[in-house]
């Protein structure tokens, strides 16, 4: 499955808009990577646009008129919690914060042709994980869907009903088990009730009485294992919290 990158910028200042667009068309050329670069001149235009479609990455201006990057990353993790953000900024003053939103990197202005080259060779090392795929059949039709836009999976009788974080359904003659067996040994999976399987990027809140997702949808939890799996999901977001401030710190220093 072939690499393809959806790329965002956010930024209201024209010039380096235009600098970083330039940056990132030669990198991905140099790697002989196809994707796609969409610019935006404030968070409102992005956020509009967000509803139309999904990016693997963004890059986020944080001082902006009206809703600043910040608050555009905000807004942004509720619908979407596996995308890259990399923030770009003349200060540093912003890095506590840009934790708090699972920033992939923390960039400080001016920017040159070398700092966008070692970020897209960090970021191609953590592509691998994001092109993980499954395979199923639904509706006589073969269907290979990104495991991070799995949202979860629910049983009815004989099928399940496979749920993209973009909506979409499918129906798929088999067994949670088998499916599970299809996902391999991901962290990102774990059955919270008979016959329910969600994808813990999304999740947004978790506890006895149910399992809400970014999309809003609610699903129960057993209750008399809501313990265990209530701590399951607290020790995942305790893992990719300390994961994503590691790669930020060591990433501090390239500035």
């Amino acid at each position: 499955m072939a690499v393809q990158l959806k790329i965002a910028i956010v930024e209201d200042e024209e010039a380096f808009r235009q600098q970083l667009e330039g940056y990132l068309e030669s990198a991905l050329e140099k790697r002989g990577i196809s994707g796609s670069i969409d610019c935006y001149p404030s968070g409102e235009s992005f956020l509009a646009a967000m509803q139309r479609g999904s990016y693997t990455l963004v890059f986020l201006d944080i001082y902006m008129d009206k809703i600043d990057g910040l608050k555009t990353a905000d807004t942004l993790r509720v619908t979407d919690s596996s995308c890259l953000i990399v923030f770009c900024t003349t200060s540093r003053d912003h890095m506590p914060e840009a934790f708090s939103f699972h920033a992939f990197d923390y960039i400080i202005k001016p920017t040159t042709q070398e700092r966008i080259d070692h970020l897209m060779t960090d970021i191609l090392r953590q592509l691998p994980d994001l092109q993980k795929f499954v395979t199923f059949e639904s509706g006589r039709r073969q269907v290979s869907l990104l495991l991070s836009d799995l949202l979860a999976v629910t049983t009815n009788g004989h099928y399940l009903t496979v749920i993209t974080r973009g909506g979409e359904k499918h129906s798929v003659r088999s067994t949670l088990q088998d499916f599970q067996a299809l996902l391999g040994k991901d962290d990102r999976f774990l059955v919270i009730n008979r016959g329910i399987l969600v994808n813990l990027d999304y999740v947004t809140g978790m506890d006895k009485n149910g399992c809400t997702l970014a999309d809003g949808t609610s699903l129960p939890v057993r209750v008399r294992d809501s313990a265990r799996i209530i701590q399951v999901w607290h020790d995942y977001c305790f893992r990719q919290i300390r994961k994503d401030q590691g790669t930020m710190l060591a990433r501090a220093g390239k500035d």
